[in-house]
């Protein structure tokens, strides 16, 4: 019977032994050909769109770069001939190699001045019809509304194939002259090679007309068209209209993979039979004391020795169930009530090295890593710190056992991507929306190896979660320690670095180096700006929400902490609380009772500066509105806008005054300067004090006027007045502003 027992055990595994791994090879082999297949098209389509998007972002960059010279009115000396008409071409070339050092991609750029046909460029100043590039140049002027990227084209008598944007001067009306940028083939395609970054792929570039330019496999268009039929994806620019394609070197990777499978079908043949020979032979070795085991359990279970009341077994396994079962409850319930315990314990561990509050020594470090299942070793360690972002919408997507679910999985991600770049990590839930991250590390080596490899592994955690969860995580990073003692830091250093959300945004790691680089006073900066949104938001000046828009790209070009910008936005609430409170009493009533609330609801819910800046800009707009068809809807309303114009074009006059108003517009002074008051909440003195001194500002910004010159062109006979006025009103002498600016 034993021996029976013994063959239909070991022929019941062969079967199974052989057929399912067979099975299960083979539909891995063909899954793995398809998915390697689709995968590749996919990745290849992805990294063409990044290409694509790459170059986009650059070739913008080069036009927002000229838009912004050409607005600065930084050429307008070599336009307009202003001076000395040698040196302002001198100094125009200046920048202009400044430009073109500044950006790579940039090979020439140059100046035509329709005045007189002179061409400037980086390096020399010549007329038109003398100019290499003269061709190029006609072209553009007997086209004049084309601007923008050009195709490939050769320039001038060099051979150099390039693409130029061309861009008027001033931009809207081009009434100076041209401004030319030109991109050399080469740079192209040494920017698309580096983005490439292996010997695996390549990348075609074809212009708006569909023919080939390019490719990065070879500087010979020859040896690139042969390619052509490689290609596997096509991504076209809608910036350029120029068409990027992306393939594979070397023949297909499916033939390959295909050649390889032959490999592991013989190599698993092979192992299929030597598994086999070993599982008869294990059998037999293991057969005797199998059957000794069911002997002594029969021995035991014997009608002599068994309660007459227990029923008979049918076979062996029934009767070693039946006195396994009570064991394995009884070990489960212990076991249950154990890991409830040790998760319990290892939580309230975790806070207690991350608060710094208890000091742990190596040896009870050791042994509590030791209960929890966890390797005490290390020789460096950092904190980290992930968020879920936009957590109140979180919250209302997902039922309880949804979000725990969702919880589970991220902490079993990140260790197991932690565990692939030799790191261990110890997640815990530090609250419902974030969680605690202890890195440990056995390699060593530098701090700045050890933060680029967790900057790694977090960004891989940041992306798993963008493409396989519905909600986004940012993640923080501590600073590089080696003692327990110093953990409470690191985490810290991450909590702080958390704090700096609101302006890099959500969806990212944020690590030291991140913020390493944060300029001191650019709070200060903002509070100076403060200011002048208030008072131009009051007098019903658009220019507000200029001043708004440039407050808030500051914010985001610098590295602010969440604080700080919630410092700044209440400094601004107060500011415009103050200027608003010198106006009639119905728009008092409105800003208090509506604007106020929504100001600091905005200033409570907000995540990210864009969301900030959206709320802020939308809830400023619309009382706006509203104190603009206030104020129209006033009799005097046009009269006032009369004088407020009047005083701008007499505003260096210096006999301006009350009187002059009244005589002008037949009004008694009281009564204008009532009127003004109501108006824009603010006297006759300080307005024209303000227009003069903006005028002022741009002419120390734009000339080289003396400072006593400009003081009598704006309407101030005496100079030590001016200097006054304009310390009170810009908080600088009129020398120091212009050596800032």
């Amino acid at each position: 019977m034993a021996n029976n027992w013994y063959n239909r055990l070991l022929l019941s595994y062969i079967p199974i032994f052989i057929i399912v791994p067979l099975v299960l090879i083979i539909i891995f082999l063909l899954g793995a050909a398809e998915m390697t297949r689709k995968e590749t098209v996919r990745a290849n389509e992805v990294f063409s769109g990044q290409a694509t998007q790459s170059l986009e972002y650059s070739l913008r960059a080069i036009n927002e770069m000229m838009n912004r010279e050409i607005i600065s009115n930084g050429f307008i000396p070599f336009f307009t001939k202003s001076g000395n008409p040698y040196i302002a071409a001198n100094e125009v070339s200046r920048k202009l190699n400044e430009i073109k050092l500044s950006n790579p991609l940039i090979d020439s750029l140059y100046l035509y001045r329709h005045q007189d046909g002179v061409v400037l460029g980086h390096q020399s100043m010549q007329t038109a019809d003398q100019f290499a590039d003269r061709a190029f140049l006609t072209q553009m002027l007997e086209q004049p509304g084309r601007t923008g990227w050009s195709d490939p084209r050769t320039l001038g008598t060099e051979g150099k194939v390039v693409v130029s944007l061309t861009r008027t001067v001033p931009l809207l009306t081009g009434e100076h002259g041209l401004m030319v940028v030109n991109v050399s083939q080469s740079a192209l395609r040494d920017f698309l090679r580096g983005m490439i970054g292996n010997e695996f792929s390549f990348i075609h570039l074809y212009d708006s007309s569909g023919t080939l330019w390019f490719g990065t496999e070879s500087e010979d268009l020859e040896a690139v068209s042969a390619s052509v039929g490689r290609e596997i994806s096509d991504v076209e620019s809608g910036y350029t209209g120029w068409r990027i394609r992306s393939g594979m070197l070397g023949g297909s990777p499916f033939r390959a993979f295909a050649e390889l499978s032959d490999v592991w079908i013989v190599a698993t043949m092979a192992t299929l039979a030597v598994g086999l020979a070993w599982l008869i032979l294990v059998s037999r070795r293991h057969y005797r004391p199998v059957v000794s085991l069911v002997r002594r359990i029969r021995d035991l279970s014997s009608p002599e020795t068994a309660p007459e009341e227990t029923p008979p077994a049918k076979d062996e396994f029934t009767l070693i169930e039946s006195a396994l079962s009570k064991i394995v409850q009884q070990s489960a319930e212990y076991r249950k009530q154990q890991e409830a315990d040790i998760v319990y314990k290892r939580r309230h561990f975790f806070h207690e090295l991350m608060e710094g509050d208890r000091t742990i020594e190596p040896e009870e470090w050791r042994k509590e890593l030791r209960r929890f299942g966890m390797d005490p070793a290390f020789d460096e360690t950092a904190v980290g710190l992930l968020e879920i972002d936009k957590y109140a919408a979180f919250e209302r997507s997902y039922s309880g056992n949804g979000k725990e679910l969702l919880r589970y999985a991220l902490t079993n991600v990140i260790v197991e991507i932690a565990a692939m770049r030799s790191v261990q990590a110890w997640p815990e839930w530090i609250s419902s929306q974030q969680l605690g991250l202890l890195f440990r590390s056995k390699r060593g080596g530098s701090e700045q190896d050890f933060e680029d490899r967790l900057r790694e592994l977090c960004e891989h955690m940041v992306r798993w979660t963008a493409d396989n969860l519905k909600f986004s995580v940012t993640l923080s990073i501590g600073s590089r320690t080696t003692s327990l003692s110093e953990l409470h830091l690191s985490y810290d250093d991450a909590m702080e670095a958390m704090k700096y959300k609101s302006v890099l945004g959500n969806g990212r790691v944020i690590g030291q180096q991140d913020i390493r680089s944060r300029s001191e006073g650019e709070v200060y900066k903002g509070l100076q700006m403060v200011r002048g949104i208030a008072q131009s938001y009051r007098m019903g000046e658009v220019l507000w929400a200029e001043q708004l828009k440039e407050m808030f790209d500051d914010f985001r070009s610098r590295i602010i902490s969440k604080d700080d910008l919630i410092n700044v936005m209440n400094y601004l609430i107060y500011h415009l609380f103050r200027e608003m409170m010198e106006l009639p009493g119905e728009i008092q009533d409105i800003w208090k009772d509506e604007v106020v609330p929504a100001l600091n609801e905005a200033l409570e819910r907000f995540e990210t500066v864009d969301e900030l800046y959206e709320d802020v800009h939308r809830l400023l707009e619309e009382n706006a509105q509203k104190l603009k068809l206030l104020r129209e809807g006033k009799s005097n309303h046009q009269v006032i806008q009369e004088v407020r114009r009047f005083i701008e074009e007499q505003a260096s006059n210096p006999n301006l005054s009350l009187s002059l108003i009244g005589e002008r517009f037949q009004m008694s002074n009281s009564y204008v300067s009532r009127l003004f008051k109501d108006e824009f909440g603010e006297n006759f003195v300080d307005y024209v004090a303000k227009v003069r001194i903006e005028h002022a500002k741009r002419l120390l910004r734009d000339t080289g006027e003396s400072i006593h010159h400009i003081a009598t062109t704006i309407g101030y006979t005496n100079y030590m007045t001016f200097n006054r006025v304009f310390k009170k009103v810009t908080a600088t002498t009129p020398s120091e502003y212009r050596s800032r600016h």
